[in-house]
């Protein structure tokens, strides 16, 4: 271990293999490890819970942002599958409202104007050094409507998100 990686581990209380799980964070972490040690709370899993709140607290911008046009790409597709169906004649309209893709865009769309779907609540974490993780419910909400927003946090935090079970 050089002297380097041994006083890391001493700052951030980990093993120098935890370390390797820094290099893929590409927030930029001045702010956040100032604000971890300016509270005396510096230690890599308190890190990784920062880094996770920064891209829940980025989600949910962008999530502000993109609600009212999500909103109407939901309403778009379920018009096309609507029209589709009985501009073919393939299903009636007690059909359409039995088929799963219509469904899934009709549950989609009420999730939107739920109280449910919160980007900040959504967002878990299970820190614990080289098995840490972070969790988001409605991932396939997320990952749907918001997919370049979501990569895009991933690539920032250096986790991809798992589905809350």
């Amino acid at each position: 271990m050089t002297m380097q990686e041994c006083i890391l581990t001493k700052l951030l209380d980990c093993g120098s293999a935890d370390l390797s799980l820094l290099e893929d964070i590409n927030y930029d972490l001045d702010e956040i490890l100032d604000g971890l040690m300016k509270n005396g709370d510096l230690s890599i899993n308190s890190l990784f819970r920062e880094v996770f709140r920064t891209g829940a607290m980025e989600l949910k911008e962008e999530f502000e942002l993109q609600k009212d046009y999500i909103e109407e790409r939901i309403k778009e597709e379920l018009e096309e599958v609507r029209k589709e169906c009985i501009e073919y004649g393939l299903m009636t309209e007690e059909q359409i409202e039995e088929d799963q893709d219509y469904i899934k865009l009709v549950t989609d769309l009420e999730l939107l104007h739920s109280d449910e779907l919160n980007p900040e609540e959504d967002i878990e974490c299970y820190c614990n050094y080289m098995d840490t993780h972070v969790f988001l419910k409605h991932i396939d909400f997320y990952r749907k409507w918001m997919e370049s927003e979501v990569n895009d946090i991933e690539d920032k935090m250096g986790w991809e998100f798992k589905n809350i079970a």
